[in-house]
């Protein structure tokens, strides 16, 4: 596997092959980094787009794969108070237009001045805003997953932990449900039911622990008895990744670092591995071979030996892993510090997102199977 870190200079108002090591290598520079905190590959247009944690408010870009330059798409003209990144929220609509919610950094004490974070769509074509409104006032939005044929935004709110459902065509929130938990998504499965996660004792910081879904034909949650895989006796089974791939299935991976997927119509949970001794599977996606690929990895309190960042690969056939290297680029000397997020390209590169680096300021990494 062949990995290239991409530093997106733009970001910093830098030109491609500027020196940057004074922002992306010194933390007295913090202000400036960023993270890379969801990537998602556009088929329509060959574009890799970027929602960023960044402090001033300038967090949405896109990167061109030709070119290796990275394009500001002006998300500070619509901007709202104290919106600092893309946590998971970037989806694409059937039409090429890009669905986006924004996450904030803001404390309970902040909630009744700060007005929340927005729900909006860019339209590549015209590189215009449409802003829908914001689901949950004083509260900024940690995902969405966008159902285009109801017309229907899920969503999960930070620091007050809220489900919601968004009605994109009356532009308001029809379903506001405290859930206890921080999911990192929200899935949704063949019959459109949506799926994620709650904790039952409302402490968000114990994870979610179990798994709830929402029937928008019917408007009823059902809080199930399911959990993730546990990974070791004190898991809290903390949802970090959950997605659809269209075999049925919905794909969960976890913070303690297992891959498992959930039957919607049996209701079952069935364990499919970890494939590394490193925390947090929070990338999942499938590629053009058929197979599904999945990052791993984080350096939170482990061992150095245990935090390598890692690609992977799993076969539905075989119900096997392939480990396809380690995420780290040796012309810059340094690798991934802690994955959030990935997107397979059609030509099946993997985009990973990067967070949450003490050493270096957050990267795009590109990695070529």
């Amino acid at each position: 596997m062949e990995v290239i870190a991409h530093q997106i200079p733009e970001s910093y108002g830098r030109k491609k092959g500027d020196d940057l090591s004074d922002i992306v290598l010194d933390s007295a520079q913090h202000e400036q980094w960023l993270s890379t905190t969801t990537v998602l590959y556009n088929p329509n247009d060959g574009y890799v787009y970027l929602g960023l944690t960044k402090m001033s408010g300038d967090v949405f870009y896109r990167f061109d794969r030709e070119t290796g330059e990275s394009e500001c798409l002006d998300y500070l003209s619509v901007r709202a108070d104290r919106e600092v990144k893309i946590h998971r929220s970037l989806d694409i609509a059937p039409d090429g237009r890009i669905f986006g919610a924004c996450a904030g950094l803001i404390t309970i004490k902040d909630r009744e001045t700060a007005p929340g974070g927005q729900l909006w769509s860019w339209d590549p074509k015209t590189k215009t805003y449409d802003v829908y409104g914001t689901p949950s006032p004083g509260d900024y939005v940690q995902h969405i997953t966008v159902d285009h044929e109801r017309n229907l935004a899920y969503g999960c709110t930070y620091p007050v932990p809220w489900f919601f459902v968004y009605d994109l065509e009356a532009r308001k929130t029809i379903r506001h449900t405290f859930i206890g938990g921080l999911p990192h998504k929200t899935a949704i499965d063949d019959n459109g039911v949506a799926w994620s996660g709650y904790n039952p004792t409302g402490d968000a910081n114990a994870g979610e622990g179990y798994i709830f879904c929402y029937n928008p034909d019917t408007d009823k949650m059902d809080w199930t008895d399911l959990q993730l895989p546990a990974v070791g006796r004190s898991d809290d089974k903390q949802i970090d990744d959950m997605v659809n791939l269209g075999d049925g299935y919905i794909y969960m991976g976890s913070v303690s670092g297992a891959l498992s997927r959930l039957d919607p119509i049996k209701r079952e949970v069935e364990w499919l591995g970890k494939p590394s001794r490193g925390m947090r599977l929070c990338g999942i996606d499938d590629g053009p071979d058929g197979r599904i690929y999945a990052t791993s990895g984080a350096y939170y309190g482990m061992a150095t030996a245990d935090s390598m960042c890692q690609a992977h690969a799993f076969d539905r056939e075989t119900m096997q892993f392939t480990t396809l290297g380690d995420i780290y680029d040796s012309n810059v000397g340094f690798g991934c510090a802690a994955l959030h997020s990935l997107s397979v390209d059609d030509n099946g590169t993997l985009w990973v997102g990067e967070t949450d680096s003490d050493k270096h300021s957050g990267c795009l990494w590109e990695c070529r199977i």
